[in-house]
């Protein structure tokens, strides 16, 4: 029903026949390793449209291959993938026994993310990015790898998920694999796996500093920020965590599809991409996950993309892969403070800070 006001101005109402359904993200499988094994199963979860796989394993016996995925147990031929590790060119594997979503040399903890669409009758097609940690401490730098796959399968929904090594390696105890899925109506039941933990904004007024305010520790942590130039002059868009500004960082980034950077010892994590000279109005939105278990060190996967100085459709926009982790190992991140370290420049009020989270 619509009523209409004086002079034919519409006023709206808010009784609705049914609310609209909320889309989010829920758990449908998890398997944890309680003793060393070359795989990782999730078996006979509830097909959905959306799958959100994080993995997280404790390095391994050896290393002898790369890590692969397989669905629905199938170790048939049907799978292809491309990868690049460390930013070297691409690899590509064909009628192969499955997807290669992590290409690192090295048997220490490992972390990735990927996503799959899952539509039964479509070609299942992934995207995986991935951290390696290597030797521990902050002079060592972290292995990234970027890769994405294809399962052939045109008439089965994915509904179960095996991360295997390829080889006779095996992954030690306590290396999980996380699915989470949601329909494109998934409808607002049960409870969303991320739990909000921090939303927090500059609307009070510019500043070089946006903090979580102290959050909640979970294992696993999801962050979006996106931060706006108030003034010109070069900006820094620096991270840390539970205000340690200590020499305990090292990163490995790309910038616009350039070769790797890395920097150890550092006393912040760096995003990269951040070309030319910056401007009022230039906007910086980063996308990240971290794994955060407080005996580990945290090993974290994020992407930037930034308006670049002259924006508008005439300049492209920047963009930055980049890993990183911090070398503690006696605490869970608990606080995530992004600064502007670039000087003069203030962010502005249209900045923010949102993080997510759960064990």
């Amino acid at each position: 029903m619509v009523e209409y006001l004086a002079g034919g101005r519409i006023q709206g109402i808010s009784a609705l026949s049914s609310p609209p359904p909320a889309t989010s993200w829920k758990e449908i499988g998890r398997t944890t390793l309680g003793s060393t094994n070359s795989n990782i199963t999730v078996s006979s979860f509830t097909a959905k449209d959306n799958i959100m796989v994080l993995h997280s394993d404790l390095g391994r016996n050896a290393d002898s291959s790369s890590n692969e995925i397989r669905f629905n147990s199938d170790t048939g031929s049907n799978y292809s993938s491309r990868s690049s590790s460390a930013g070297a060119s691409d690899n590509t594997y064909t009628s192969d026994t499955g997807i290669v979503f992590q290409r690192t040399a090295g048997d220490t903890n490992q972390f990735s993310v990927t996503y799959v669409n899952n539509t039964a009758n479509k070609e299942k097609l992934s995207i995986s990015h991935s951290v390696q940690q290597r030797p521990t401490g902050a002079g060592n730098v972290p292995h990234r790898s970027e890769a994405v796959g294809k399962w052939a399968n045109t008439s089965d929904s994915i509904t179960s998920w095996t991360s295997y090594t390829g080889s006779s390696d095996t992954w030690n105890a306590g290396s999980e694999v996380v699915v989470l899925g949601c329909d494109h109506d998934e409808a607002d039941s049960g409870t969303s796996v991320w739990e909000e933990l921090a939303s927090v904004d500059l609307s009070g007024g510019t500043g070089n500093s946006l903090s979580s305010g102290t959050i909640s520790a979970k294992k696993y942590l999801w962050v979006q920020a996106y931060l706006e130039q108030s003034g010109s002059g070069d900006t820094g868009n620096i991270c840390r965590f539970n205000s340690d500004s200590g020499s305990n960082y090292t990163v490995r980034y790309s910038e616009n599809g350039g070769s790797d950077t890395t920097s150890t010892s550092r006393s912040n994590i760096v995003t990269g991409a951040n070309s030319g000279t910056d401007g009022a109005g230039e906007g910086f939105f980063i996308n990240m996950f971290i794994i955060n278990k407080s005996d580990k060190e945290k090993l974290i996967i994020g992407k930037l993309v930034d308006t670049d100085a002259g924006g508008g459709a005439g300049t492209a926009p920047g963009r930055s892969e980049f890993v990183g982790k911090w070398d503690n190992t006696s605490d869970s991140i608990t606080n995530i403070t992004w600064t502007n370290s670039g000087g003069s420049a203030t962010w502005a009020t249209t900045s923010y800070l949102k993080v997510w989270g759960f064990d």
